[in-house]
């Protein structure tokens, strides 16, 4: 997740699906956030609805945080 909020009805937060690379236009929010899920978190998601390209999903799971992934190799 890019950021979370506890603005308006739960909690939501902004990131990006796979295909929305930081070199695309677009982001993903996700509501139903539980307490607990951070910056840099990843989760999975169902995605419920558009507005324009972007995405809005509600929140299925946390399948990662970042101290759990090991870290990228920027030597190699």
């Amino acid at each position: 997740m890019d950021g979370v909020s506890t603005a308006g009805v739960g909690r939501t937060g902004e990131g990006r699906a796979a295909h929305q690379g930081p070199e695309v236009d677009g982001s993903t929010t996700v509501t139903g956030l539980p307490d607990g899920v951070r910056v840099g978190d990843l989760v999975s998601a169902k995605v419920v609805a558009s507005d324009g390209v972007d995405l809005i999903a509600e929140f299925a799971a946390l399948v990662s945080t970042p101290d759990a992934r090991p870290a990228a190799n920027l030597t190699a």
